[in-house]
């Protein structure tokens, strides 16, 4: 038996031992490796379990912490742990360690060397057996060799109290494997136990290495507790009357446990007084000093009565003495003379005293040596029986302290499970779950009882039940860990992306016992990684636009000029020319393509959101309202065109032209996509949009907007060709039938008024336009659109001094001609200094300046700041091919600023230099517009 428990010794001791190091480099490696702890729940559960019982039994051993698994040791106070980098920098300090040494973690983690903690006038001179002195060289030392110890080490407490420990170093691991610092675990050295209870309220019992209870100490125990007196005493009493003897069991300070049959002279008299009770202790203590266990005293005590004392040895450990005794021999003659000498001593009454004496046994010496020879085997039974029950108790007491013990850590590890911050569960061989942490029952949300002993099949849907069931599997035939991505259905049916890791654990036979597995949400991420693919995407997208766009307005810019020269020309041939003549048609033509041309070159800009615009407040029924008769003759009598306005519509702020080119662009889109016939439905409505439905687009903002709609029910579009449908130049027309440009400057024009357009369309399920402009706030009331005054060509003429400058000299040649035609006085300028100069030298008043926006050296803005400043009243009228930011804001012409686009032609030139000229000065007067 003995040889028994001396091998469960060494088995339980290699355990325990294999347990640390492996729950050691679990922290070491959790520390870079967040799974890491996954990994470690699927070692042999025999290793673990001794590791923590290894913890649980031993209030003097470590703690531990890091990531995942070992997250809650970081928390826990039964362990002391702490980590640094190959310097000896503390990167982590523990809950244990922050009891044990009275510091926070804040106060030495990246702040501290590991060197701080320890006592500098208790420091180690040799570290293990290399003889390494505690200076950070140990720590390069640690990484190079990977010693572990134990080392004994002193620790400082923040009190400055030193504490002696066994430390236990191992390499950290980094994340390719190579060791790049240090993981400690602390535990108390023997010998300073009473700092056990500075370390934790709730360390567990003091228990040896090998799991069993310190040896049985009956001397330290309280020997009623021992013999039992409930079973002591009938026998004892049973004794007395068969005998007539006197029986007692006194502990060693000679108190009474259990008696039987004490004689009147002693219980009444000797024992009630301090002086004679004395003589009864020190007779006996006296005789049974040096007796062994079996042997016995029979002696004359010095209150004058004969008694027999043997010692009690329970487990070989003197714990009592048995008492006989207060008898005569019956061949005994008493003198009573002694015992009335005793009575007047002590103050014993005589007649009572006497009385009890002649009560007092006699018996003979043969009796009494039977007596004797009994009770020496009566105490040999009580010791016997006794030590068996002591035994026995100590059992019972084990039995409950390991029950106790495993039920803390079953419950310390189902704490540890429920502390991963992802679904963790474990079954046996043949599918059925045998426990999971407090996530997994939430996910699928049932309570633990409902899944333990129930398998997949009893809580997933049939095809994903399927599934798992056949990864288990496949995993018991290949044992080991395997990983895998796929989806599940939780509680409410949502369904989460996930990969699962799943391992083998081993029964103690080495047999598989089953799989524990864990799991880790990765639904945000490939939401995630699908959201930054369309957003790329977007992005390409918008990036193409805008480089179109850019390339778009400077074509723009450069064709409006040639254009220019083009229509101004051939504008004014066609008016020194009698229509009968036969060039006359001719150039008619040309004037017409040359228009056409502008209007190409105006979609361009309104793409490229480059054009100009004068937006109004207004009521966007009044304008669809009064676009309906025209967009009815557009769509044809075999399209049904249905107008259904929204009810106390917001104003928005918008250019009515683009509306209009909105409006008519659309409509005949719709037509084009109902070649037999159809219906066309027009709608307004206010909305507010949220961020939700900002998800739809990247250019959509949550806001209020009024909603234009334009729904069909013509062929359709497929996805791809939704996504391509603003690019510029796209169009699914056939070759030579359009540009492709029409919707992309409705996008245009939508964007360059802060708005956005939704499109939805399927193929033969018809397509729907939802245009939302921004609800307009200004406190202007709704305005119509400003109505031109038409001028009659005999106003167009005048005698005014004007400056032109314009860089381009085809188109400054034409306009000095044309005004000059005109009766106007023209003083022509190729650059901006030449004007400056030319208007400095002019002694007569300018009355206008006429100039290019975009110029080189000065832009036409700042030449007119500089002429207005010496030349007050003088008015301006800009012209380009696009205007640039410094007249206008987001292409919105700045207040009391006229603006010539070009190509222009004589006509309009002509009456807009008229109608300047002939402002009342107070409105007319430009002040100068501030710089973009």
């Amino acid at each position: 038996m003995r040889q028994h428990r001396h091998s469960s010794f060494h088995v339980w001791t290699w355990i325990t031992w294999l347990g640390m190091l492996v729950l050691a480099a679990a922290v070491a490696a959790a520390y870079y490796w967040p799974h890491f702890p996954v990994i470690a729940l699927w070692l042999p559960a025999g290793i673990l379990l001794a590791g923590v019982a290894w913890w649980d039994k031993n209030p003097k051993a470590s703690k531990s912490s890091g990531g995942g698994f070992c997250r809650s040791l970081l928390k826990s106070r039964s362990m002391v742990i702490f980590s640094g980098d190959r310097n000896g920098m503390i990167r982590l300090f523990n809950a244990g360690a922050e009891q044990l040494l009275g510091y926070k973690a804040e106060e030495l983690v990246n702040r501290e060397n590991v060197l701080f903690l320890c006592d500098p006038e208790m420091l180690p001179s040799r570290l293990g057996d290399k003889g390494v002195a505690p200076t950070p060289e140990v720590f390069s030392l640690l990484l190079r060799d990977g010693k572990t110890g134990p080392f004994a080490w002193t620790l400082k407490r923040k009190t400055g109290v030193p504490v002696s420990v066994l430390l236990t170093l191992s390499p950290r691991l980094g994340f390719h494997g190579h060791r790049d610092g240090f993981v400690a675990m602390a535990a108390l050295n023997q010998g300073h136990d009473g700092l056990l209870r500075d370390v934790s309220a709730t360390a567990l019992p003091d228990i040896d290495a090998t799991g069993a209870k310190p040896e049985i100490e009956p001397d330290k125990l309280e020997l009623a507790g021992i013999i039992d007196p409930a079973i002591i005493q009938p026998l004892m009493d049973d004794f007395g009357r068969l005998t007539g003897m006197t029986m007692a069991i006194f502990d060693l300070e000679n108190r009474t446990v259990v008696a039987t049959g004490l004689q009147d002279i002693c219980v009444n008299f000797h024992r009630r007084n301090p002086l004679t009770a004395a003589f009864c202790n020190e007779s006996g203590l006296e005789q049974v000093r040096h007796l062994k266990e079996g042997e016995y005293s029979s002696y004359y005590c010095k209150n004058h009565l004969h008694d027999v004392i043997m010692p009690l040895y329970i487990g070989g450990r003197h714990v009592g003495n048995i008492f006989t005794g207060q008898f005569f021999y019956d061949d005994e003659k008493v003198d009573e003379r002694v015992f009335i000498a005793h009575a007047d001593k002590y103050g014993f009454d005589r007649r009572e005293y006497l009385e009890a004496l002649h009560r007092v046994p006699r018996f003979s010496h043969d009796r009494v040596a039977t007596l004797i020879d009994y009770l020496t085997r009566f105490t040999a039974y009580i010791s016997q029986l006794s030590f068996r029950n002591l035994q026995l108790g100590r059992a019972v007491e084990c039995y409950r302290d390991t029950r106790d013990q495993l039920q803390r850590q079953y419950l310390f590890l189902q704490q540890l499970i429920d502390a991963i911050p992802n679904p963790v569960f474990y079954k046996d061989t043949s599918g059925r779950y045998l426990g999971c942490n407090l996530l997994f029952q939430q996910e699928i949300g049932l309570e633990k009882e409902q899944i333990v002993g129930r398998t997949a099949a009893d809580i997933f849907p049939a095809k994903e039940a399927a599934l798992f069931s056949s990864l288990d599997r496949k995993l018991f035939e290949s044992p080991g860990i395997h990983s895998f991505e796929t989806s599940y259905t939780v509680k409410e049916g949502q369904i989460k992306n996930i990969i699962i890791n799943k391992a083998t654990y081993l029964n103690p036979d080495r047999t598989v016992g089953g799989l524990i597995a864990v799991s880790v949400d990765i639904t945000a991420r490939k939401r995630g990684e699908e959201e930054r693919v369309r957003l790329q995407e977007e992005l390409n997208r918008a990036q193409k636009m805008e480089s179109i766009g850019r390339l778009a307005g400077g074509v723009a810019h450069d064709f409006n000029n040639m254009l220019q020269v083009i229509i101004g020309y051939t504008d004014f041939a066609l008016h020194n020319l009698d229509p009968d003549n036969a060039v006359y048609r001719s150039l008619q033509q040309a004037l017409s393509a040359a228009r056409q041309s502008s209007i190409l070159t105006r979609q361009l800009l309104a793409f490229a959101r480059k054009q100009v615009i004068r937006p109004v407040v207004l009521d966007l029924n009044a304008v669809v309202a009064g676009m309906t008769t025209m967009l009815r003759q557009l769509v044809g009598d075999d399209v049904v065109l249905e107008w259904t306005p929204g009810h106390d519509l917001w104003p928005v702020k918008m250019d009515p032209s683009q509306i209009d080119q909105i409006m008519t662009t659309l409509t005949v889109n719709a037509r084009e996509a109902m070649p037999a016939g159809g219906r066309l439905n027009i709608a307004t409505v206010d909305v507010t949009i949220d961020a939700a439905y900002c998800s739809h687009g990247r250019d959509f903002l949550p806001g209020e907007y009024v909603m234009l709609s334009l729904t069909d029910n013509g062929c359709g579009m497929d996805k791809e060709t939704v996504d391509r449908l603003f690019e510029p130049f796209f169009t699914t027309k056939m070759l030579g039938n359009g540009a492709g440009l029409g919707l992309s400057t409705i996008f245009g024009a939508v964007r360059q008024n802060n708005g956005f357009i939704h499109v939805y369309s399927e193929p033969g399920h018809g397509t729907t336009f939802k245009i939302y402009l921004p609800h307009c706030r200004d406190p202007l009331a709704v305005q119509e659109p400003e109505l031109r005054t038409e001028l009659t060509p005999a106003w167009y003429g005048g005698s005014e001094t004007i400056l032109l400058a314009e860089d381009d000299p085809a188109i400054l040649a034409l306009g000095k001609y044309l005004l000059e035609q005109h009766g106007y006085t023209v003083i022509a300028a190729d650059s901006p200094a030449t004007a400056l100069k030319l208007a400095a030298d002019h002694p007569t008043p300018i009355h206008l300046l006429i100039s290019d926006v975009v110029m080189p050296q000065m832009n036409g803005k700042m030449l007119w700041d500089q002429l207005a400043a010496t030349r007050p009243g003088l008015k301006v009228i800009y012209m380009s091919g696009y205007p640039a930011e410094v007249i206008t804001h987001h292409g919105i012409i700045d207040t009391g600023v006229e603006f010539m686009p070009k190509p222009f032609s004589e006509e309009s030139m002509l009456a807009t230099v008229r109608k300047v000229l002939d402002a009342v000065p107070d409105s007319a007067t430009v002040t100068a517009p501030k710089q973009a």
